[in-house]
């Protein structure tokens, strides 16, 4: 997870590979805003309406969670094969990386209608969950996989 975050602070979030998925985390958030009935547009990062505006940054993206959420269960000792593995990561990236949408959503909406109560969520709500989350899915993974005894990998031993 260091290496992980040392690649992440130092090049990654710097690439405009990376600022091209947070813009894309917030045109999404925009249409799904859109569907809500909120009219807010994408300039870049930036999601904003003429009620709120918010700018996605590192950190913003749900990479880290879904990095930390990977690496457990990839260095998990309980003995199931890689396909055992995969499917529930790929799921539990995914859901992650849908539940960011809904963060930003909440956030929006945080922001229109309770502004004083804006840093909390960001800071203090929402930064919580996404520490909790990936330890919740892996928690939920590990006890699917301990179950599941027939899973072992096709391994001499």
């Amino acid at each position: 997870m260091a290496a992980f975050n040392l690649f992440f602070y130092t090049g990654f979030s710097k690439t405009d590979g990376f600022n091209s998925y947070l813009a894309w985390n917030a045109k999404v958030s925009a249409a799904v805003l859109g569907l809500l009935g909120d009219e807010a547009g994408v300039s870049g990062v930036t999601l904003s309406s003429p009620r709120f505006a918010l700018s996605l940054e590192a950190g913003c993206d749900a990479l880290q969670a879904s990095a930390f959420f990977v690496f457990a269960v990839l260095a998990s000792p309980i003995s199931v094969s890689l396909t055992a593995r995969l499917v529930p990561l790929a799921l539990g990236m995914a859901v992650l990386l849908a539940f960011n949408v809904v963060r930003i959503i909440s956030l929006y909406y945080t922001g229109v209608y309770f502004p004083k109560a804006f840093e909390t969520m960001h800071i203090d709500v929402w930064q919580a969950l996404y520490i909790f989350l990936p330890i919740f899915f892996w928690i939920v993974w590990s006890r699917w996989a301990m179950r599941h005894k027939e899973l072992k990998p096709d391994v001499a031993t």
